[in-house]
């Protein structure tokens, strides 16, 4: 049987009217083109499955519909992904010497401390961070973002809290402040987590303060770099 393309203009199609014997290898929602996701990898060799899936984890929900579109179980995805650099996210791995003189190397605008008064283990606070990272690479896509950050345990051992450094190559930093507080707490956060952030001063050492527990836990840090 000889395949035949499809492309629906969602617009144009009224709403219960598609049934199992429609599968189309492509959409077009408000004028923006998504292929199915064979079809897309096939249509962009340098974009394998795995790493069009790799992609798409690093969006927030928020940030999907420019990137990927779900039809009858299946996903659709536009040309929008091809500029969402995979490399833009640095990890503590690619750091080479002495992690102290490497982040001294660096501009900072904010030290800052996250901590719950729920008992969040580790890879929850890790999450978190990592998930502030994506925020702000979403929020500035047009700006260079840094951010450091290590999780510590709590003096009373009743859970963990995070330390962390940030940077952004704008102006104005009261917005970039205000919006990283906010999603730190989140809206179902606002009253069980504590954010403390203030302008970065590489005299009072706060480098040497936010590793001082790296040893303890390995996989607790990492750098988020977006270029």
């Amino acid at each position: 049987m000889k395949e035949v393309n499809v492309n629906v203009v969602l617009n144009d199609v009224p709403m219960g009217s598609m049934n199992d014997n429609m599968v189309p290898t492509g959409v077009t929602i408000n004028g923006r083109v998504y292929y199915e996701l064979k079809l897309f990898c096939k249509k962009y060799k340098n974009h394998s499955e795995s790493k069009v899936r790799r992609k798409l984890r690093l969006l927030e929900r928020s940030n999907f519909a420019m990137y990927v579109y779900r039809l009858m179980n299946k996903l659709f995805v536009s040309e929008a992904l091809l500029n969402l650099n995979l490399d833009s996210f640095k990890k503590t791995k690619d750091i080479k010497g002495n992690y102290l003189a490497y982040l001294s190397g660096f501009e900072w605008d904010f030290f800052g401390c996250v901590r719950y008064s729920h008992k969040l283990q580790l890879n929850s606070v890790k999450e978190r961070m990592e998930r502030l990272g994506k925020k702000l690479a979403t929020k500035y896509k047009g700006n260079e973002v840094r951010l450091f950050y290590t999780v510590e345990q709590n003096p009373d051992l009743s859970g963990y809290h995070a330390h962390f450094l940030l940077w952004l190559d704008a102006e104005d930093k009261t917005v970039f402040k205000q919006f990283t507080e906010n999603s730190l707490r989140g809206k179902s956060d606002n009253q069980t987590v504590n954010t403390f952030m203030e302008r970065f001063n590489p005299n009072e050492g706060g480098v040497a303060y936010i590793l001082k527990e790296i040893n303890l836990n390995p996989d607790g840090f990492d750098l988020i770099w977006k270029r």
